[in-house]
């Protein structure tokens, strides 16, 4: 199944997410499915599982490696990052994902289909589920989804590559000796691992940072600002959709 363009209004309030499904086997031996999430502009195509090829010592999680047209890519075992039971069912479905100059792909059981769907059904994950690795539940009419934390996933998983800090050298570059602490950055991103890294790294290097969890956060922060300074007020930020 390879990817189509997709093109989303900015004004539509809307995101596009691929559904697929990682089920598990409960403690009588019946297969609960269980269903998630991924936007689609990380998604670069989903395949069937080819020749896998085994890494030895490798972390737990990471299936093996598989050879995509001209490149090499990990594959990431979704089932055991996220301690599923899954009995024999086998996982022969690879979603490949494309994000911060990174690509990987992720075992999962199947694929459903894209869903564009409003941000009002999206919420934030709830305390029964592990939030560590989910950014949002998408309400459905007869299910949620769980949108996952890919950048958390892969991070851990491929820490050397998969988000490296910023470097307080690229930040100052062009700077100067201007004052950082006069500078305000807004940070918007679903991801805590992404906002997390970002803002640790901004901040040591001297920069005022604020955090929002989305964009529709980070907007109601800009309009604060204008409203309370009475004009345009400069503000950086990185925002991104889950």
């Amino acid at each position: 199944m390879k990817q189509t363009k997709i093109l989303l209004e900015s004004d539509t309030n809307e995101l596009e997410i691929v559904e697929f499904r990682i089920d598990e086997v409960d403690s009588l031996g019946t297969v609960v499915p269980c269903y998630y999430g991924v936007n689609v502009a990380k998604v670069r195509e989903i395949i069937r599982l080819p020749q896998l090829s085994r890494v030895v010592n490798a972390k737990p999680g990471v299936e093996g490696m598989i050879k995509l047209r001209d490149k090499v890519i990990t594959v990431i075992n979704l089932a055991k990052v996220l301690n599923k039971n899954t009995g024999d069912m086998v996982a022969d479905r690879v979603v490949v994902l494309e994000f911060n100059n990174l690509m990987v792909g992720v075992l999962v059981h199947s694929v459903s289909r894209i869903y564009r769907i409003s941000w009002k059904n999206v919420e934030p994950p709830s305390r029964s589920v592990n939030s560590d690795q989910v950014t949002g539940l998408v309400k459905m009419d007869d299910r949620i989804i769980l949108v996952l934390d890919f950048e958390k996933i892969v991070g851990e998983l491929c820490s050397d590559s998969a988000l490296r800090p910023l470097d307080e050298t690229q930040l100052l570059q062009g700077k100067g000796d201007q004052d950082r602490s006069q500078r305000t950055i807004l940070v918007a991103d679903d991801s805590p691992f992404i906002r997390n890294t970002l803002c640790g790294s901004l901040r040591a290097a001297g920069y005022l940072v604020e955090e929002a969890e989305n964009g529709a956060e980070a907007w109601d922060i800009i309009q604060q600002r204008i409203g309370s300074c009475g004009q345009d007020v400069p503000i950086s930020g990185r925002i991104s959709a889950c």
